[in-house]
């Protein structure tokens, strides 16, 4: 399984930003498969490598990004310049209530710090995650193992700009937020990996210890039932 993977990795093609080819012009010789998460994580560094050439950004993408989010301001601005300017001061009452709606900081930054908190916390912090000692412990095995893909739904993949799928940017930090989807459907086999639904994410919240044992997180009531029958 790992020989027939490396295969599949060398034959990606980079994309081509000036021929919009995309990266999942991969050539398969084998019928499409999904492996598995533990084939997945045996050769880290080989997907560090094949995750490279998704690093370049796109500046139009860039653009697109840094417009969507200024021009409402600047329109509702603009609204509110013209119809005062027009004598209807009236109807700038509407606009600059949205505008002053939209631009209260405290409950935004309360909303985001909490929002942020939360994702950092289930993006580490999850029952099959990876911790090791310092002589066993390897900078791309903890990146892809040791980081959540955090499968949220469509809508708060938008929101939270795709940082659920944390495995692959600890793999290759520099891909831009926009790209990270393409990765996964380019390459099926990471879906699976430590892969967390919104549901599953809940029980996060109670993990607290490290089992040696088990190679997991486990709750302390987890502890104390495991130390039950030895009392």
């Amino acid at each position: 399984m790992a020989q027939a993977l490396r295969q599949r990795w060398r034959r990606l093609t980079p994309p081509d930003r000036k021929n919009g080819n995309k990266a999942r012009d991969l050539t398969r010789q084998q019928q499409h498969s999904t492996a598995s998460p533990a084939a997945t994580s045996a050769q880290p560094r080989n997907w560090t490598r094949t995750l490279a050439p998704y690093r370049e950004p796109s500046h139009t993408r860039s653009v697109l990004e840094i417009a969507i989010t200024f021009l409402p301001f600047a329109g509702l601005w603009a609204l509110a310049w013209t119809t005062i300017h027009l004598g209807y001061w009236q109807l700038s009452l509407l606009p600059s209530l949205v505008a002053a709606g939209l631009l209260v900081q405290l409950p935004i930054t309360l909303c985001a710090a909490a929002l942020g908190v939360w994702l950092f916390y289930v993006q580490h912090q999850f029952a099959e995650t990876y911790w090791a000692e310092e002589g066993e412990w390897s900078l791309n095995e903890a990146a892809l193992r040791g980081s959540s893909h955090y499968d949220l739904p469509g809508v708060l993949r938008w929101f939270t700009a795709n940082i659920g799928m944390h495995h692959i940017h600890h793999l290759s930090s520099r891909i831009p937020f926009y790209r990270l989807s393409r990765v996964l459907r380019d390459f099926p086999e990471l879906k699976g990996v430590s892969r967390l639904t919104l549901r599953q994410s809940l029980g996060c919240v109670r993990l607290a210890l490290w089992d040696e044992t088990q190679r997991r997180l486990i709750s302390f009531r987890e502890a104390r039932s495991s130390k039950a029958p030895n009392s």
